[in-house]
């Protein structure tokens, strides 16, 4: 009995610093998605910008709803490890709350951000049908 408490408690213990590594290592990279917006109009562009992220690196933007996924694009970060630019939200995203996600090789999540994504304004449909 106490052999296998003591497995137990070793078994535990690895685990705890396997964990405490992989939230160091999350910490030291620290990469950062930002936008002065939280919340943007479906068809409608956001401006975005990335920090922290390794110089060169690529990484594929994603809109993740809790039905849905959108993939936006592929964006190779710079010699500084960040990037800005604007990024169109397709017409067709339905309303609601999303995670805006880098994700890079093996889709290993590197940044994340909420946003909110609204209806199409009535201007904007009635326009595109014309």
């Amino acid at each position: 009995m106490r052999n296998r408490m003591t497995m137990g408690a070793r078994l535990i213990s690895k685990w705890a610093l396997l964990v405490t590594v992989s939230l160091t290592v999350a910490a030291v990279h620290g990469a950062a998605l930002k936008s002065s917006q939280t919340r943007v109009e479906a068809g409608q562009a956001l401006l975005l910008a990335g920090t922290g992220f390794h110089a060169g690196q690529t990484v594929t933007l994603v809109l993740l709803g809790s039905l849905t996924e959108y993939t936006l694009r592929d964006v190779t970060v710079d010699d500084e490890g960040a990037f800005a630019f604007d990024i169109d939200v397709p017409a067709d995203v339905r309303p609601g709350q999303y995670q805006l996600l880098a994700l890079s090789g093996g889709d290993v999540r590197e940044a994340q951000m909420d946003l909110s994504v609204t209806a199409v304004s009535q201007v904007a449909a009635a326009e595109s049908h014309d």
